[in-house]
C-alpha cells in the first residue's frame, strides 16, 4: 500500500493544520517513509507533522523539489531533528542559479547529501524526475511513486513545466497521476490524460483544471491524504 499525505499547502483541507504559502508531502511506500519538499516555515510544517501523528526523525527519505524559500523553509529544522535520512537535493542547490542565494554549506552543518543532476531510482518503487533546468534559471526535480495504478507524479513548482516534469519519469512506468504545484502551467489539456489529477499550491489555473479534469480531479489542501 502506498498512502501520502499533504502536510504543508497554500490551502487548508483537515481541521487543525496549518497552511501557508508553500509545499510539503509525506509520503509512505513499501516500508519506507518520505518527505517531499520542506514548507514555508518548520514550526508550522512541524505541528502539521505532529497533527499526523508523523515523527521527523523516522523519515528514511528527504527529497527537495527547488531552492525556494516556500519549499525550503524547514529544511534546516527537518535536519537538526533527524540525522539518519538520506537528503536529496536538486543540482544547483545554493548556488548562483538561485538569484545569487547565500551559501547553504552551514546550514548542512557537514552533512553529507545527494545532490540530483539525472534522473535516478532513489528506493524500491521510488524515483526522481532528475533536475530540469527552468526558464527562471534554478533546477527543479519531481519524485515518481510506483503504485499499483502505475506512476504518481509529485511535482512542487513545476517551474520546468508539469509536463517536462512528468515526461522524465515516464521512463520508470506509465504514469497513473499527478499532486502538486503547477504553478503558471497552461497546457490544460495534456493533464486530461491522467486518471487522477491534484492541483495544489501555487497552480494560478486550479479551478480550471478541477472544472476541464472533471471526476479525475481532487481538491487538496494541508491534511489531505489517500492512499492507492
Amino acid at each position: 500500500m502506498t498512502s501520502i499525505r499533504i502536510l504543508y499547502d497554500n490551502y487548508g483541507f483537515a481541521k487543525g493544520y496549518k497552511f501557508g504559502w508553500g509545499f510539503s508531502a509525506y509520503i509512505e511506500h513499501g516500508g519506507k517513509k518520505i518527505l517531499f519538499d520542506f514548507g514555508e516555515k518548520w514550526d508550522a510544517l512541524r505541528h502539521n507533522m505532529k497533527l499526523g501523528g508523523i515523527n521527523p526523525g523516522d523519515v528514511d527519505v528527504a527529497v527537495l523539489s527547488h531552492d525556494h524559500w516556500d519549499h525550503n523553509g524547514g529544511l534546516e529544522g527537518f535536519m537538526r531533528e533527524n540525522s539518519e535520512a538520506r537528503v536529496y537535493l536538486p543540482a544547483g542547490f545554493g548556488g548562483s542559479e538561485v538569484f545569487d542565494a547565500p551559501s547553504w554549506e552551514g546550514a548542512l552543518g557537514g552533512r553529507k547529501v545527494d545532490f540530483v543532476k539525472d534522473g535516478l531510482k532513489i528506493a524500491d518503487g521510488v524515483y526522481t524526475s532528475g533536475a530540469l533546468l527552468s526558464d527562471i534559471g534554478l533546477r527543479e526535480q519531481a519524485l515518481g511513486i510506483s503504485t499499483q495504478k502505475g506512476i504518481l507524479a509529485v511535482v512542487g513548482c513545476s517551474h520546468p513545466g508539469v509536463d517536462n516534469l512528468v515526461e522524465s519519469l515516464r521512463s520508470f512506468g506509465d504514469i497513473y497521476g499527478v499532486i502538486g504545484g503547477f504553478h503558471g502551467f497552461d497546457r490544460l489539456e495534456y493533464l486530461k490524460q491522467f486518471e487522477l489529477v491534484i492541483p495544489t499550491h501555487c497552480t494560478r489555473k486550479r479551478d480550471e483544471i478541477l472544472e476541464l479534469c472533471g471526476k479525475h480531479a481532487v481538491r487538496g489542501g494541508a491534511g489531505f491524504e489517500m492512499e492507492f
